[in-house]
């Protein structure tokens, strides 16, 4: 049975320059414009993306515990409010209220008491990025 490769650049491994590409270009011979054209496509938009926004940061939520209710849709703490009156309440997860890392340490901060609720409440967001 033949190996099959379906490879779009090879090379080999020892090559540390483009003039180490030049010497073999036994390598370049079989790449098409549209793949070339692809991949440079994706080195422009890393470019382009500032590197904090190339992996955001995991966001949370708070998980309310209600005893109340043992089934059912889970509901999680938000703010609501403007102004000097905010305050919390529960949301489901349309609605949540979600948190950075820092942010739920400067909660933690503000309420020393509640520090423990809150590494309990906490539950990881999860998008299709994830």
């Amino acid at each position: 049975m033949k190996a099959y490769n379906d490879w779009f650049l090879m090379m080999r491994i020892g090559v540390t320059s483009w003039d180490s590409i030049c010497k073999d270009w036994d390598c370049l011979s079989d790449i098409k414009p549209q793949d070339l054209a692809r991949v440079m496509d994706v080195v422009q938009r890393l470019l382009d993306t500032p590197v904090k926004e190339r992996f955001p940061e995991k966001k949370y939520r708070l998980r309310w515990i209600d005893s109340k209710v043992q089934e059912g849709p889970a509901t999680y703490l938000g703010r609501t409010g403007s102004g000097d009156s905010i305050y919390w309440s529960t949301f489901s997860v349309i609605g949540a209220e979600t948190f950075t890392e820092p942010e739920l340490e400067q909660l933690k901060k503000d309420n020393p008491r509640l520090a423990l609720a809150i590494d309990t409440m906490k539950e990881e967001v999860m998008t299709d990025e994830n």
